[in-house]
Order: C-alpha cells, then sequence, then structure tokens
C-alpha cells in the first residue's frame, strides 16, 4: 500500500522522468530506413515548387503518408538538416505515444502505478523503441491511433460528452487518413460503435453530435480524394497496384500468418502462455461481455482486424513496423486484463514476462527470416560500407550533377535517387504507373511484386541500370570480372532474356569510396558518362 500512494503522490514527476528518459533512449537509438527516403524526394520536390512528384513532370502517388510527407516539406523549406529534423520530429510523436499509453490506462483502471508500468513496457520493447525514428509515418500513425482511443474512452465514460470530445475526434480522424488510407479500418470500427451505444441509451442527443465528428474528415477527405484524381488520375495511391494486387493470395496469407506469428513468439508468446494457463476459464467464460462497446472490446476488436490485415497483404519486409501502431494497444489489453483478474504475486510475474519476453526475442532474431529484415539490416543498407546507398547517391551527385539528363534505374527508391538528384526509374514499380501495372513478375516479397522490364528501360532512355546495388571490395575486383558475361546481367535485372541480345553490352565500374567500386549496367550511352570513363579511366567491360 506504501508502494502505491508514493506512486499516487509522484506519478507526475516519475511520468515526466520516464518520458525524459525514452526521448533520450530514442535518440541514442535512432536510424533511418530507405523507404523514408522515398518521402523526403517528393517532400523536397513539393518544397522546391515541382509538385508532389518523384521525378520531375512526372505525377505519380508513389507515398501512402500524404500527411507525413506536407510535415517534412517545412523542413526542406526552412533549409533545416532533413535526417535530424525528422527524428526529432518522431521522437516528439514517440513521447506522446508513451504520453497517451500513461494516459489511457489511468482512463481505463485508475491505477497511476500500472499505467507507468504499461509506459515502460511499451517502451523497452525493442521494436517500437526503434520505430520512435526510422524516418517515416510509423510514430505519428501510432501517436494519432492512441488519441482516438483516449478521446472515445472519454466520450464513452462520459454521460454528457461535450461536444468538443466529438469535434477532436473528427480532427483525430482525418489525420488518420491523411497520414495513411488504412486508417479506414479503425474509423469505420469506431464510428460503428459511437452510433450504436448513442443508439442503445436512453437520451440520445449525442447522435447530434455524431454529425459534427464527422463532418470536418468527410468534407476534407472529399475534397483530397478530388485533388488526387484530378492531379494524379487516381484515387488510391500507386503503391496500392505494386502491394495489394497479387495473384498468389494464398501465398501472402501464409507468409502474413507466419509474420504476425513470428511477431507474437518473440514479443508475446511467454506472458500470453502464462496467463492461458492461469486464467483460460476466465477468458472462455466472459465471452459474451465482448459485444458492448467498451474501449477495451472495440480497441480488442481493431487489434483483431488490424491483425487480419496484416496477414491479407502477407505481412512486410520491415521487422514488425505495421504491428507499431497496435503494440501499445496490446500491452494495454494485457495489463487491464492483469489489473482486474489477477492476484497482485501473479500480476508481477505476468509484468516481468511482458517485461523479458522482447528482449530475448529481438536477442535471438536473426537479421533476415522469410524476407523480413531487422531494424540492423535496414539500417546497414543505407550506411554499412558494403552497401553504403547513402554515399552511392552522393557520389552519383558528384559525378554527374542534375544537369547531365543522366537517368538511373534503381531498385532501392530512396536514398539513391534522393542524394543523387538524378532521374530515376523505380525498377519495382512504387514510384512507377507504368510497371506498377504492366511490370513482369518478381519476387514474393510484399510490396516488390513487380519489376521493369528491359524495354521499359530503353522506352524511358535510362542510361545507367544499379538494380539492387552491387557493391565489390577494391581487393576483389579483378575476381569479379572474370565473372562478367551477359548471364552477370540478371544479378542487376532478374527477368531478362540474355538469350535476345544481339549486341554488346557494357559493365561499368563506378568507384564509390577508396575500398569499394559500384558495379553497373552501361544501358544506352550518355556524353557525360563517356568522358567521366575516358577522364578518370573508369572500367567498362564489354560482355556477349
Amino acid at each position: 500500500m506504501k508502494t502505491d500512494k508514493f506512486f499516487e503522490l509522484n506519478k507526475r514527476l516519475l511520468l515526466l522522468l520516464i518520458l525524459f528518459f525514452f526521448f533520450g533512449l530514442a535518440w541514442i537509438n535512432r536510424f533511418i530506413q530507405d523507404d523514408a527516403l522515398i518521402s523526403f524526394r517528393y517532400a523536397e520536390n513539393f518544397a522546391n515548387g515541382e509538385g508532389l512528384v518523384f521525378n520531375e513532370g512526372e505525377k505519380v502517388e508513389g507515398y501512402t503518408n500524404f500527411l507525413w510527407v506536407i510535415m517534412e516539406s517545412v523542413f526542406f523549406k526552412l533549409n533545416l538538416p532533413i535526417v535530424p529534423s525528422v527524428h526529432i520530429l518522431s521522437i516528439i510523436f514517440f513521447i506522446g505515444s508513451l504520453l497517451f499509453v500513461y494516459l489511457l490506462v489511468d482512463k481505463l483502471i485508475n491505477y497511476p502505478l500500472f499505467s507507468l508500468f504499461t509506459i515502460l513496457l511499451v517502451g523497452v520493447n525493442p521494436s517500437f523503441l526503434a520505430y520512435g525514428t526510422g524516418g517515416l509515418e510509423t510514430q505519428l500513425q501510432a501517436f494519432l491511433i492512441l488519441v482516438s482511443f483516449y478521446l472515445y474512452t472519454k466520450i464513452y465514460q462520459a454521460q454528457q460528452s461535450p461536444n468538443k470530445n466529438f469535434f477532436l475526434l473528427g480532427v483525430i480522424f482525418t489525420l488518420l487518413l491523411l497520414n495513411r488510407l488504412d486508417s479506414a479500418i479503425l474509423i469505420l470500427l469506431m464510428s460503428f460503435a459511437l452510433v450504436s451505444f448513442h443508439l442503445s441509451r436512453k437520451d440520445r442527443s449525442g447522435l447530434n453530435k455524431i454529425f459534427v465528428t464527422y463532418f470536418l474528415p468527410i468534407l476534407i477527405t472529399v475534397c483530397w480524394f478530388l485533388w488526387k484524381q484530378s492531379y494524379y488520375g487516381n484515387v488510391l495511391p500507386n503503391t496500392f497496384y505494386v502491394k495489394a494486387v497479387s495473384n498468389d493470395i494464398l501465398f501472402l496469407v501464409i507468409r502474413g500468418a507466419f509474420f504476425v506469428m513470428l511477431f507474437v513468439g518473440l514479443h508475446f508468446f511467454l506472458p500470453i502462455t502464462y496467463l492461458f494457463f492461469l486464467k483460460w476459464k476466465l477468458i472462455f467464460g466472459n465471452i459474451k461481455e465482448v459485444f458492448s462497446f467498451s474501449p477495451i472490446n472495440i480497441m480488442t476488436g481493431y487489434v483483431f482486424l488490424h491483425v487480419l490485415y496484416i496477414i491479407k497483404v502477407g505481412g512486410g519486409f520491415m521487422e514488425f513496423r505495421y504491428f507499431i501502431q497496435i503494440t501499445p494497444l496490446i500491452y494495454i489489453l494485457l495489463l487491464t486484463f492483469i489489473v482486474l483478474y489477477m492476484k497482485k504475486n501473479t500480476a508481477y510475474i505476468c509484468i516481468f514476462l511482458l517485461f523479458v519476453n522482447p528482449i530475448i526475442g529481438k536477442a535471438v532474431m536473426p537479421n533476415y527470416i522469410f524476407g523480413i529484415e531487422s531494424i540492423e539490416n535496414l539500417s546497414n543498407h543505407l550506411y554499412n560500407e558494403n552497401e553504403d546507398w547513402v554515399t552511392i547517391g552522393k557520389k552519383l551527385n558528384t559525378y554527374f550533377g542534375t544537369d547531365s539528363n543522366v537517368t538511373i534505374g534503381v531498385n532501392p527508391a530512396g536514398a539513391i535517387p534522393f542524394y543523387s538528384k538524378l532521374k530515376s526509374i523505380d525498377m519495382l514499380g512504387l514510384n512507377d504507373k507504368w510497371i506498377a501495372i504492366n511490370g513482369l513478375p518478381y519476387r514474393r516479397t510484399p510490396g516488390h511484386f513487380k519489376i521493369t522490364s528491359l524495354d521499359y528501360l530503353l522506352e524511358r532512355k535510362v542510361n545507367i541500370v544499379i538494380g539492387k546495388p552491387i557493391m565489390v571490395n577494391n581487393n576483389f575486383l579483378e575476381i569479379e570480372r572474370d565473372k562478367y558475361s551477359l548471364a552477370y546481367l540478371k544479378k542487376i535485372l532478374p527477368t531478362i532474356d540474355i538469350e535476345s541480345f544481339s549486341a554488346p553490352q557494357y559493365i561499368l565500374e563506378i568507384p564509390i569510396s577508396k575500398n569499394y567500386t559500384l558495379v553497373t549496367w552501361y544501358l544506352i550511352k550518355n556524353p557525360v558518362i563517356d568522358n567521366l570513363i575516358s577522364q578518370n579511366k573508369w572500367h567498362s567491360g564489354v560482355v556477349y
């Protein structure tokens, strides 16, 4: 009891210290991933007056985070360094997420000690902490979802909900949709619940307030859709046609189920097993209670629907990024169940298991499994010397500038196009309408089902085909040159038919650092490139 009283008296100070601690921890663990730099490119072009485009003059919606891109464009407009600026912005939303975890748990169970426990559990979760940065809209999405549940809880618990809560919820719904269209899952579920529990009340005056909630998101979303249709020619983003459309539905479901099971196993297997073993009768004995519209039930329903969505799209290739927005909700659900239905000693055991499970899981998770890349792997693509996509982009900009009319073809469409400032063909079609619709079948990684044809690269007058960058240590260049052949080009563009070549092709080595060289396919000649080859004595091998 003394312990609980201490937390009650000092909860604000402890909350502030915990949030300050996690701000520092998130900054220490900051990272950036390649997909984030796709958004950077759109934001920079927008800030420079070129429009929301990947390549100047080509209107294609290759991003799925409109709100985040607009926010990033402010940093470019102010000439602030983009990476640290986005890191700080993302960490602010990370801290905001932790704050609303506390407020939501406090609202649900009014137990300061467990509210602080929940913050600690969410904050030290390795995946959630890592995505405190990352460069994408992930943490903003998690923050907005937590705010929406907090407002829903206030409305549900109040007998006479003030109009401002409905209006604020409408604002959050609007921001959620602008940030990610798949937020519609939560909005539809919460909307159904809002209408239903107001209909169930004797006093139905609250129904009038529902109009306040939805007027703003409907108005702004309709205007946004009309603008997208007129600007891009589509309401849905270009990425939809690459990511969500696949003939191999069974494979997607199997892969998505594996993605879910891996996440649950590495993060929650021990505490869920412990809870189920102790309380399985209670769990099954309260099935009828799931049909109410309480915040806990709506939270459970949303987690369930979001998991089904993850399975449907085949999971993802980034370490559990799609789970970040529901990770705090899972902790809240588990902690609420523990507080309501478990004795103190067993509750503390379960909390301990919630703490250690993800830490053990992170320790045993490989860097790459079934197409899923760890945070470390995602970061290494950009900065590890043997990949170093950031330096590749900067070097290409140094060599070719922006007035050379050099066009490159790349698989990773983030760091290399962003830093090179060159016209870039996204060979996997996320930022290219033709490839998204007509691309050839590629690997079975979600989001990368299609790839360009050689004819399309020729049509787009691509000079240098990079594909997935091949970086070779200079000590082994001679050994690598012995492998150069027409078949070698399939490492750069796997779908080509080497039997169809009637003319010799050129493999071009571009020095990137003192230790590494980028091996590319020099597809269409360009005088600027030819001049660099001649002046710098770059190796250009002919293959037949």
